[in-house]
Formats: structure tokens, C-alpha cells, sequence
């Protein structure tokens, strides 16, 4: 019976703290989420560090399977390999976009089918405080590097084929050590999209400058995102360097900044795209998608104030960038509740139960204090097994033996192999390693 009542105390102070800020708030009782080795299992694939492996199956307890896209930051520090920006596929089931084998699947996050991505982003505090701030890493914004690790759904993986005989090139992506990124190259014009390539400005004279300007949705995105039909993706050009038949491994150079490539221009059109990789099945997608965000924590800490306000930025943020990136085409909800209704252009459906009431504490004991750390410094913790537990809440035992998969999964003899973009359709070059 105490473990009942154990369950229900945790799973309430998560449906509560996410319908104050719209975002889903869950502790690591368990230990597993947040592991001190960093290593998740589940896989090559799985991102490290914050293991949504086992998040996932406590989100999905409370919040139903409504969501495209998942977000999953931490407040505990992580750093290096153990903090990675990375994107978990959970689906392939587009054709035409280059992505069409199946390496994970939405069970793994504990999705009955629907998610299609979830964009692990880790450390809360390794990101600007202004959503529109540049992020360290790489010179983007950081509302960006969310939005990056999302469209890693359809983003960056066809070849083109320019009908010469040659057949298909994968010279539109990003080339590190002959290793096929999936990013576009810094030597395709892409006009500053958020999956990278150049905003080039062709000089006439054999020369193109990179002017590493605002990032969006190019034309070619919208069009493998299935927002924008195939006849309004405009003609479009790549800088061939040198006798490379790759792309550049080059990152996005700092805001404000310029680059001068010498080459030859290649010119190509949405036919030369479908050409090589066949055409997008189905022909068109949702322009609206319902994406949560969702935010883990050591169980004595519990998020301060300015932590949940930045999350709450992030996720305003996302949803106004979103629309002006897609050129008003998309439109993305990120209340947790799945409230919003998308745009004229883009419109969506709000939930059915978006308008219930927030719920009512209960009595006495049970309304104790997850809130009793609120001005506890926590900027030093690496680990839960560092911690002296707090034990004016329930005993963690009890908790670890509710919420949490056997500890034993946690405690794999993994490697720390690197999990590469081509096998997790996630992120190397935003990792950090």
C-alpha cells in the first residue's frame, strides 16, 4: 500500500508543477535517469548522460501518447560526452527523404507509436539565458540547437543526382574524415539553414562569401519536412572546391563574420533532388505538431525559479521561431496540455481536456515539499550517489522500487562508444566529446 501511495504522491507533483508551467517537471528517485556513469543502455543510439529511456516511460504514465516531439533538458551539470545535443529518432516512415531505415523506435522512449523525435538537449545551464543568445558550442542561437535536434527528423540525408551520368553524389551533406555528417555542407547554399550549409553570395568572379546569417527552414527543408509541395522550391547551388566530390566539414562561422570559398558553381533544381532519392512519400505532413517539453532533476533539488523561467522561455521561443523559420507554413504547440491551435495558415487541433483545472492540493502530509529545496544551492552536484538523500519527503527506496526500470539495466558493462550521427540520425558535430 505505501508504494501505491508512493507512486501516487510522485505522479501528482507531476501533473501539478507541469500545469503551472507548461511543461512536464519529473525527479529522479529512481537514480537510472541520470545515472553518475552516464551510460543509458537501450542501445548505441541512446544519447547518455540524460536517459529518456527512462524518462520516457514516467512521462507517458501521466501524459497521454499525444506528442510529435519530445525536448528532454536537466538541471543536474553534465558536461563532455555525457552531455550531448543529440537527436533520438523513433521513426522512418517518410520516403524520399533519404532517412528510410528504422534504427530506433518510439517504444524505447515509452511511445505507443506516436513520437516521431525526441531532441535531448541536457544541460539547462549550458545554454544562453536568452533563448536568442548565441550558444557556445556552435554560433547559433540557442532556441536553434532545439530546433535542429527536432528537424533532425528529416534533416540533412539526400543525395542529388544532376542526370549527367554520374548517378547520385552525397556531396549536399557535411564530410568529416569521409565519414557522411548529417548536416548540410558549408559549401551548399541553403540560404542559412538551421541544419547548417552557407548563406553564400556569389561574387562573380569564381568566389562565394559565407555571411553565417540568420538560420531557418530553407525551401529544400520545408519541402523534406512536407510543408512546401516540390513546384516552390526554387532553383538551388553548391560551390564544388577544389576536386572534392564531398561536402565541407565546416560548422557555421560566429555571427557577423564572413568566409570565402573559391569553386565552381553547381547549379541543380528539386528534380535533381527527387531524381536521386525518389519522390516524398506520402506527398505532404502535418504542418502542426504537438511537441513537450520535459525537464528531470536530482529528487533534493528541486528546479529554482530562474531555471523553470528559462525552460518557459525556451519554450515560447520554439514556438514563435518555429513559424517565422517555416515562412508561416508550420506551426508548433508546446504547451504541455497541447492548448494551442497552431496559426490561420497552419491551424491545429487543441485537446480535448486542455481547459482543465489545475489540481487541488492534497492534505497535509502528502503536500509536503518537493518545493522544501527551492533555496538550496545545487550548482555543485554531479551525481545522485554524491547526495545525502533529503528525508523530509518519502524514503527514496521506496520510490527507486516504483518508478524506475530494475537499476540493474543502468549497470551494463557498456562501452563508451561513440553513438555517430549516422547510426542515431543525431548530431556529431553538436556534441560534445
Amino acid at each position: 500500500m505505501k508504494k501505491i501511495f508512493t507512486l501516487s504522491f510522485v505522479l501528482f507533483f507531476i501533473s501539478l508543477y507541469a500545469n503551472e508551467h507548461k511543461f512536464a517537471i519529473i525527479a529522479d528517485f529512481g537514480g537510472d535517469m541520470l545515472p553518475a556513469n552516464g551510460v543509458c543502455g537501450g542501445g548505441p543510439s541512446m544519447p547518455r548522460g540524460l536517459c529518456i529511456n527512462k524518462v520516457g516511460p514516467v512521462f507517458y504514465s501521466i501524459y497521454p501518447d499525444e506528442y510529435d516531439a519530445l525536448v528532454f533538458f536537466t538541471t543536474k551539470p553534465l558536461a563532455g560526452f555525457n552531455d550531448p545535443k543529440q537527436a533520438f529518432i523513433t521513426k522512418a516512415d517518410i520516403k524520399g527523404i533519404g532517412y528510410d531505415v528504422a534504427l530506433s523506435n518510439p517504444s524505447q522512449v515509452g511511445s505507443a507509436g506516436r513520437l516521431m523525435v525526441s531532441a535531448v538537449v541536457g544541460n539547462l545551464a549550458s545554454f544562453p539565458d536568452d533563448p536568442d543568445g548565441t550558444f557556445s558550442i556552435v554560433p547559433i542561437k540557442g532556441v536553434e540547437v532545439i530546433a535542429h535536434e527536432i528537424a533532425h527528423r528529416w534533416l540533412s540525408y539526400v543525395k542529388v543526382d544532376h542526370n549527367d551520368g554520374a548517378g547520385k553524389r552525397d556531396i549536399l551533406r557535411d564530410y568529416v574524415n569521409e565519414s557522411a555528417g548529417n548536416h548540410w555542407s558549408c559549401w551548399f547554399n541553403t540560404d542559412g539553414s538551421v541544419q547548417y550549409g552557407g548563406t553564400l553570395a556569389d561574387n562573380g568572379d569564381g568566389t562565394f562569401t559565407d555571411t553565417f546569417g540568420p538560420r531557418k527552414f530553407s525551401q529544400l527543408d520545408q519541402y523534406l519536412m512536407g510543408i512546401r509541395p516540390p513546384e516552390e522550391v526554387d532553383p538551388m547551388y553548391y560551390v564544388r572546391v577544389g576536386y572534392s566530390l564531398n561536402g565541407c566539414p565546416d560548422m557555421p562561422g560566429q555571427p557577423g563574420t564572413t568566409k570565402i570559398y573559391t569553386g565552381q558553381k553547381i547549379e541543380f533544381g528539386i528534380e535533381d533532388i527527387i531524381r536521386a532519392n525518389g519522390a516524398r512519400e506520402p506527398a505532404s505532413s502535418p504542418c502542426h505538431l504537438k511537441v513537450g517539453f520535459v525537464l528531470v532533476h536530482h529528487p533534493d533539488f528541486y528546479p529554482l525559479p530562474f531555471e523553470l523561467e528559462k525552460v518557459e522561455n525556451y519554450r515560447k521561443a520554439l514556438e514563435d521561431w518555429w513559424i517565422t523559420a517555416t515562412d508561416g507554413r508550420g506551426s508548433i504547440d508546446t504547451d504541455i496540455r497541447r492548448c494551442g491551435t497552431g496559426t490561420d495558415q497552419c491551424p491545429g487541433a487543441a485537446d480535448i481536456n486542455c481547459e482543465e483545472t489545475e489540481p487541488e492540493l492534497p492534505d497535509d502530509d502528502i503536500a509536503t515539499d518537493d518545493n522544501n529545496t527551492d533555496d538550496s544551492d545545487h550548482t555543485g552536484i554531479n551525481d545522485k550517489d554524491t547526495e545525502t538523500p533529503d528525508r523530509t519527503v518519502e524514503d527514496n527506496d521506496d520510490k527507486e522500487a516504483e518508478i524506475s526500470d530494475e537499476k540493474s539495466d543502468n549497470k551494463e558493462n557498456d562501452t563508451d562508444e561513440t553513438s555517430t550521427s549516422k547510426k542515431s540520425g543525431g548530431c556529431a558535430l553538436i556534441t560534445v566529446k
